[in-house]
């Protein structure tokens, strides 16, 4: 079996300027709206589509390109764009409704401690909403579950690391006060998992894209020849602290020291 690479993306929803509420817009995840590469539903206020898994940097792109522009076409005929952001605080009035009362995914966890992450607020308690652009990844050498961990650790060096440079806003940062935080993942009922440290800033551009796809595919390379962080020489606690404290003088540090090997991977020439 080759890996596939496939993902899930939030994002949010403006009319006339303001956010609104994807909920009286798209179903429920139990009864998802098809697109051309996946679905596309509500979660919470925002609207949250997948992916099909791709074998190539061409499908990947292709299945994130089209899936947002079928979005885009779909919203047209209410006045309602799309906005690419990682977090934000919405209106009052479009958090009545039942489903934007309560945070519907199951815990995440945490590859470094072993123990699902704690979600430090309700919905019902905050009016900040973020959006994750999760990676999925599958093969047959992940059916070991170990190898998952090792795997959103390297995602943390070549794709986390990097996110504190190029995803360096406040709504980032704001973010991880939810989700997001530093090897966040879910096992899969297959042998692969979910890597949900970065926001959905990387499908803003095909150079962003290239970039999320390269550096999952250079990990999955690196566990296929057994590496690990440590193998690399890094310590895992210090990439945790640089992403947890988005410590972009460490990241770039980091990053240089890296780039000799993944240029490309670690920091794109543009955004």
């Amino acid at each position: 079996m080759n890996w596939t690479i496939g993902a899930d993306v939030e994002i949010m929803l403006e009319k006339q300027g303001k956010l609104i509420s994807a909920v009286p817009l798209f179903p429920s995840d139990q009864h998802a709206d098809e697109l051309p590469h996946g679905t596309v539903f509500h979660d919470n206020v925002l609207a949250e589509f997948t992916i099909k898994p791709a074998s190539s940097y061409e499908e990947f792109a292709r299945h994130i390109l089209e899936n947002v522009s079928a979005i885009e076409q779909a919203l047209l005929k209410d006045n309602v764009k799309t906005r690419i952001v990682a977090s934000a605080r919405y209106p009052q009035s479009e958090l009545e409704s039942d489903q934007a009362k309560r945070f519907g995914c199951s815990p995440d966890y945490d590859a470094y401690e072993l123990c699902h992450n704690e979600v430090t607020a309700e919905a019902h308690e905050t009016d900040l909403r973020s959006a994750g652009g999760h990676i999925h990844f599958a093969h047959l050498i992940f059916a070991d579950p170990y190898k998952v961990v090792e795997m959103v650790k390297l995602m943390d060096v070549f794709l986390g690391v990097p996110s504190i440079i190029l995803d360096d806003t406040p709504e980032s940062k704001e973010r991880r006060v939810l989700y997001g935080k530093a090897s966040a993942h879910r096992p899969k009922n297959y042998p692969g998992g979910e890597a949900r440290i970065l926001s959905n800033f990387w499908i803003k551009s095909s150079q962003l894209i290239k970039w999320a796809y390269s550096g999952t595919e250079h990990c999955l390379k690196s566990v296929l020849d057994n590496q690990t962080v440590v193998s690399l020489g890094l310590e895992e606690k210090e990439i945790q602290r640089i992403i947890n404290e988005a410590d972009i003088v460490a990241a770039k540090q980091l990053c240089l020291t890296l780039q000799d090997t993944v240029k490309y991977i670690l920091l794109p020439t543009q955004k």
